[in-house]
């Protein structure tokens, strides 16, 4: 049950119903900055400049976003490799 909540606040963290360009009205530096962090917030951005603004986003953005992809990647490999002797696989 708590999972459920934990995505609920992600959402609402995760620029999906408000433009990107709102966290910069954030006044506190370290919020802003945390907020920037969120790893889904460059593929949001990359859908919103694409659907909203009619305009092929930056490099810098879709080199965030593979490294977010990358880093997500590599994280669950790690964490599939560590827990891997406690895992039941049906072929």
């Amino acid at each position: 049950h708590l999972i459920d909540i934990l995505f609920q606040i992600w959402f609402y963290l995760t620029p999906i119903i408000y433009p990107a360009s709102a966290l910069d009205a954030i006044k506190q530096d370290w919020a802003r900055q945390l907020l920037r962090l969120n790893p889904l917030r460059p593929f949001i951005e990359i859908m919103q400049e694409l659907l909203y603004q009619n305009r092929f986003p930056s490099l810098a953005l879709w080199g965030a976003a593979t490294a977010a992809a990358f880093g997500s990647l590599v994280l669950g490999y790690l964490v599939f490799q560590r827990g891997q002797d406690r895992h039941i696989f049906y072929f």
